[in-house]
């Protein structure tokens, strides 16, 4: 097996380009050596078989692979996880989505009853692919202890020094940070150290997920009053900013992430300059989004056209639906600054129909009330 690990590590050396065909060439050489191999040989190589079928984007093959591995080893950590991963691919049909729910359900369910039941790599990458399972990120966030239990898992991870500790932690604190702030904060402290150290030392790969993550946790904490971890955490991010930015010509998707840190720590002009190189027809609606959070910070009247484009283009998406009640609420923002209250409370209305429920129906109906006794008072 160790000749398989090697083998996956050198294709990670490889350019993007020829990795298709080499991972095509490894289907071709695991399906040989299954030929005869018995337990955990087996299961060995058609977990790294489903792996080669999943990186060769033949998703069906991938999944019907891990499904066989499954009834020989039932309680595959690792393999449920890879399941996990493929139902969170663009374009994969409701089998594997389900599948994926599944393998989600059985793994945070041994997560939840014992934090070693699975291991830290293994655990990180569930929590890190959570973001792509609204449903169950909604059943998580009705249960507190269920989020603590999570936290914990992830503190470990940090303790150890786990590389895969970032990304679990960004999908931790954008999913479970809003309704559970505190949590997050005790987070923070414990894992200090994770986030004191120089963006070289992370890894270009992580620079995004901790940006991100200390933008959502300032965001929480001036929310919660509490200023002066709101400041020190989006010092903090504004770091991770200045590195990706450094690293050359970052793609559409960086340059939301960076421009979202620039805003929450209140230099909304540079997330301007950040988004306003993209060319026009590269702009899509969650650039737009943060283009229209930086102009409304900074008081420019075209946030309200940035806006109701952005939520045009976000109805149009349908990975968007579950988040048009913030394009909603952002819509209401501008129209209210534009002098529009009646427009403000019709798209706060709007919001709230789309909204799942939760902190942001709250704070969203405590909006819709001071925008009534506004406009009718």
């Amino acid at each position: 097996m160790s000749c398989i690990d090697a083998r996956e590590q050198y294709a990670f050396s490889l350019p993007q380009g020829k990795r298709l065909a080499y991972y095509s060439a490894c289907v071709d050489e695991y399906g040989i050596a299954l030929d005869g191999a018995q337990g955990r040989i087996k299961a060995e190589l058609l977990h790294h078989l489903g792996k080669a079928y999943r990186r060769c984007g033949d998703i069906d093959k991938a999944l019907a692979t891990f499904q066989k591995l499954l009834e020989i080893e039932p309680n595959w950590h690792a393999t449920l996880g890879q399941i996990v991963h493929l139902g969170t691919q663009h374009g994969v049909g409701d089998t594997t989505r389900q599948a994926g729910e599944r393998a989600l359900h059985q793994l945070l369910g041994l997560m939840l009853e014992s934090s070693a039941s699975v291991p830290l790599r293994v655990a990180m990458a569930v929590l890190s692919n959570l973001r792509s399972y609204p449903s169950v990120v909604a059943q998580l966030n009705s249960d507190e202890l269920s989020v603590k239990s999570l936290s914990r898992i992830i503190n470990q991870a940090a303790l150890e020094g786990l590389d895969q500790f970032y990304d679990a932690f960004y999908a931790f604190t954008s999913k479970f940070g809003y309704e559970h702030p505190d949590v997050s904060f005790k987070l923070v402290s414990a894992a200090g150290d994770m986030f004191e150290i120089s963006p070289e030392s992370i890894g270009k790969s992580h620079l995004l997920s901790v940006g991100e993550t200390l933008a959502n946790v300032s965001q929480n904490a001036l929310r919660s009053g509490d200023e002066g971890l709101a400041r020190r955490l989006s010092g903090l991010s504004l770091v991770y900013a200045e590195a990706l930015l450094a690293e050359g010509d970052p793609d559409g998707f960086t340059r939301r992430g960076i421009a979202k840190i620039f805003t929450v720590a209140g230099h909304s002009s540079r997330a301007l300059e950040v988004i306003n190189v993209v060319p026009v027809d590269k702009l899509d609606h969650w650039l737009l989004y943060r283009r229209a959070e930086a102009e409304l910070a900074q008081g420019m009247p075209e946030a309200l056209a940035t806006a109701k484009d952005a939520l045009i283009r976000a109805q149009a998406d349908p990975r968007a639906e579950k988040n048009l009640a913030a394009y909603f609420d952002m819509m209401s923002r501008c129209l209210s600054a534009a002098g529009d209250t009646k427009g403000a409370l019709d798209q706060t209305q709007q919001a709230l129909a789309h909204c799942s429920g939760g902190r942001f129906l709250r704070e969203l109906t405590d909006r819709l009330a001071l925008l009534e006794a506004k406009a009718w008072g």
